[in-house]
């Protein structure tokens, strides 16, 4: 538990790139996070996205998967998506095994679709 005042959040964000050269970037370990310090432990440490999420994006090999996302988040918001999966936390991960971080994926503000995702409260 920490003391009023003393928790250090680390904001990370990702700028939209295709999602085959990210997916690919990532596969590869070409892409690295400059942590704070060396103890990540002691951050809440969060990163934004904007891509096609994998469990979503059927038939897009590119779509970005969870597990290849930086291990040592807390919390990774999913951007771009029209689903709102924010109730769900960890339940909406593919794979919880692979990952420790909880995903939380706001939907779209505004429905632009007449599908059951859009239909769906939104956070």
């Amino acid at each position: 538990m920490h003391a009023q005042g003393s928790t250090k959040v680390a904001l990370y964000g990702l700028g939209h790139l295709r999602d085959d050269l990210l997916t690919r970037a990532l596969e590869r370990k070409e892409l690295t996070v400059g942590f704070p310090d060396n103890d990540t432990n002691s951050w809440f440490n969060v990163l934004a996205v904007h891509q096609n999420r994998a469990k979503t994006a059927a038939g897009s090999a590119g779509a970005v998967k969870e597990m290849l996302l930086p291990t040592q988040m807390d919390v990774v918001v999913w951007g771009h998506e029209r689903e709102c999966t924010l109730a769900r936390g960890q339940d909406a991960l593919e794979d919880k095994q692979k990952t420790d971080f909880s995903v939380l994926q706001p939907g779209a503000t505004v429905a632009t679709d007449l599908t059951e995702a859009e239909a769906a409260p939104k956070h």
